[in-house]
């Protein structure tokens, strides 16, 4: 196992020759390390961070890898697993279905895409247990593509012909990538009854041939075999894996990891949670958890382990009732000391992938619990990271922050001018929200006064977007936690300048700030002509943003057109805007929610439609489904007593169902597909 920093200085050489286009050194970079390293190091976030580098420089990095050196397979295992990480985040955690039709849509498309360069992979390396296991891990999660019939005897002629308008917009905005056609020229052995019914031992059979050690596929299928996925409520399916064929020969330690892989369900499954005796129960679960840790199997084990712990509790806090005080400290601080332990162990590997998890947690719990960092994780960990891949929407920003002062008790000003230059170049690509959230702890661990500085130094000589942005709300008042911090006064000129830096950087979030503030202003203007130029400007921000695909502006724009009293502009956001909506789903669950009210509205009150008591009804469910917000409900009980009997409501309800209009029956069946 590789060191922290043998593993960053190895992601620096092959970055930098990748970018160079020395794929030759490249090869000879990976020809060296064994099976367990380059499994660890052929995955796309070894190459790749996407919050802070460009999707289609990456993408046409690794084909001019592959056209240059056609004999390497390695270009296409991390084309493959760029696709993979696609659909993933496409896919969401939702269960199935929550998932919207325009959300299955795409990830369906990234995984054809996985499967064909896995598929090219094998062409190449037909014992590429990277590969095989990811081909498991996707035929679990998200299914084998249709065009994929097993068993292969001859080549596979691939194509995405079929795709519809939709499907090609979505690759299309993958600058850097091109549709593939052709030959996958492989063959694929026959799969038994077994592996027909759970295809993921398909791929677990190829896997064993050449690695027969293998314990990170047969963990995956224990997952997958647990409840939540395809297994049943008492194990029996995974049981039966750990005593099967696949799992002979291994060694007591690895019987022991597979094991505390099933353990893993058992324990975070929230549904069998009691009502009452809660914090009594979680105390058990507590200590179940500490034996399986206290049972040492390695670093990277038990690390898995408190990050389970971690997540169950975490997602325990969400759901908590207020009133739970006790149990809720206690949660807190259980997720506070597996995150200390995690760092205690430094095990590399996982603290080179997931120490981003663990500052992203670490900084969301004192935010929201407000509790001091008394264990210095944060300063254990940054020590260990020196801030590479430290957390990764924001590395660049800790890095840029310690080359203007000490943070954590390092300071890189000696290499202050590279580390600015780079922060600025990947800035707009940072999540705002995460920026903002880290900004604000650091600021509460006594580092504002250094920070106000350097941020505002960000934004005017470097025209920095979310540091433009954060000013902006410091001065206007939004942020005033920040501002009592950084002791700063309410500036209304010096914070519409910030944000206008932002704008002119072409920031699609600063527009859409721009557009909500004009928006107020709209409300609260009684002057027709200047009502009327503050529309056509705010107008002008959204539409803007919608070029650019931002969902948050085409929300926001088809609120305000149905919201409008011109029956034009009413008929435009209805059936024009809204839709785009839906079928971007690019917006938070409970705005698609809004989204299904105002279709519910209108359809009762007549507003842009006809008034139809079955459109209503059908919006105002889906509106619950998505959003348990009690106002829908008060809506639909509402209408319900002014029909006064529940089979009269029925009744109309049925009635109007044939009297549906064309467009409207459209976008009813986009949201039920």
């Amino acid at each position: 196992m590789k060191s922290l920093l043998e593993i960053n200085d190895l992601q620096q050489h092959v970055k930098r020759n990748l970018s160079q286009k020395n794929y030759h050194n490249l090869e000879q970079l990976f020809a060296p390390l064994a099976e367990l390293d380059l499994h660890k190091v052929l995955q796309i976030q070894f190459l790749f961070n996407p919050q802070v580098e460009d999707v289609n420089e990456i993408l046409q990095q690794l084909h001019a890898w592959k056209e240059e050196v056609p004999q390497s397979y390695y270009p296409y295992v991390f084309i493959a697993g760029f696709w993979y990480m696609t659909a993933a985040n496409e896919r969401g955690i939702k269960t199935m279905d929550r998932v919207t039709p325009a959300q299955y849509q795409r990830f369906s498309i990234a995984n054809d895409q996985f499967f064909y360069w896995a598929l090219k992979t094998l062409e190449l390396n037909p014992k590429s247990v990277v590969i095989y296991n990811k081909l498991l891990e996707a035929s679990g999660r998200f299914g084998i593509p249709d065009w994929l019939e097993l068993p292969v005897n001859q080549p596979i002629e691939f194509t995405c012909a079929h795709y519809d308008d939709d499907a090609r917009k979505y690759i299309s905005s993958f600058d850097g990538y091109s549709l593939p056609e052709g030959l996958i020229k492989i063959t694929l052995s026959t799969p038994t009854a077994d592996e027909i019914s759970f295809i993921p031992l398909y791929w677990l059979r190829h896997i064993l041939i050449t690695a027969p050690g293998h314990i990170e596929s047969r963990k995956t299928i224990i997952r997958l075999l647990s409840p939540r996925w395809y297994g049943d409520e008492k194990y029996e399916k995974a049981s039966q894996f750990l005593e099967s064929e696949y799992c002979s020969g291994l060694s007591d330690l690895q019987m022991k990891i597979l094991h505390r892989e099933k353990e893993y369900d058992r324990l975070t499954a929230y549904n069998t949670l009691p009502s009452v005796n809660l914090r009594k129960a979680l105390e058990k679960r507590e200590i179940q958890f500490a034996e399986l840790v206290n049972d040492h199997l390695s670093d990277e084990e038990d690390s898995l382990t408190r990050f389970e712990y971690i997540d169950f509790c975490y997602h325990i806090l969400t759901t908590m009732p207020d009133d739970r005080k006790n149990s809720r400290d206690a949660l807190v601080w259980s997720i506070y000391q597996s995150l200390h332990d995690i760092v205690k162990l430094a095990s590399p590997w996982i603290i080179f992938y997931r120490a981003t998890e663990v500052f992203n947690v670490l900084f969301s719990m004192m935010k929201i619990f407000e509790f001091e960092d008394k264990l210095n994780v944060f300063d254990d960990l940054s020590r260990q990271t020196k801030y590479r891949n430290l957390t990764s929407p924001i590395e660049v920003l800790y890095s840029a922050l310690a080359a203007n002062f000490p943070l954590s008790d390092m300071f890189l000003e000696n290499q202050r001018e590279s580390i600015e230059d780079y922060y600025i170049s990947g800035e707009k690509n940072l999540d705002y929200g995460m920026f903002r959230l880290h900004i604000f702890i650091l600021s509460k661990m006594g580092y504002a006064a250094s920070i106000k500085s350097v941020i505002e130094k960000f934004s005017t000589e470097y025209r920095g977007i979310n540091a433009s942005i954060l000013c902006y709300e410091i001065y206007y008042g939004n942020a005033p936690g920040l501002a009592k911090m950084f002791s700063v006064n309410t500036n209304i000129d010096k914070a519409n300048m910030f944000l206008n830096i932002a704008i002119q950087r072409s920031s699609s979030q600063a527009m859409l700030i721009k557009s909500r503030d004009l928006e107020t202003l709209i409300e609260g203007n009684d002057n027709p002509s200047e009502k009327a130029e503050l529309t056509i400007e705010r107008e002008r921000l959204l539409k803007i943003n919608i070029q650019s695909g931002d969902a948050l502006s085409q929300y926001d724009y088809a609120c305000s057109l149905i919201a409008s009293s011109d029956e034009k502009q009413i008929r435009q956001g209805l059936f024009i805007e809204a839709p785009k909506v839906l079928l971007q789903a690019g917006v938070r669950i409970d705005q698609m929610a809004y989204i299904a009210y105002l279709y519910a509205f209108c359809a009762f009150n007549a507003r842009g439609m006809d008034k139809n008591l079955f459109v209503m009804d059908f919006w105002i469910k889906q509106a619950m489904q998505w959003d348990a917000d009690p106002n829908y409900w008060n809506f639909l009980q509402k209408v319900k007593e002014g029909v006064a009997l529940r089979p009269l409501y029925n009744y109309y309800v049925k009635r109007s169902k044939g009297k549906i209009s064309e467009e409207m029956k459209i976008i009813m069946e986009h949201v039920v597909q």
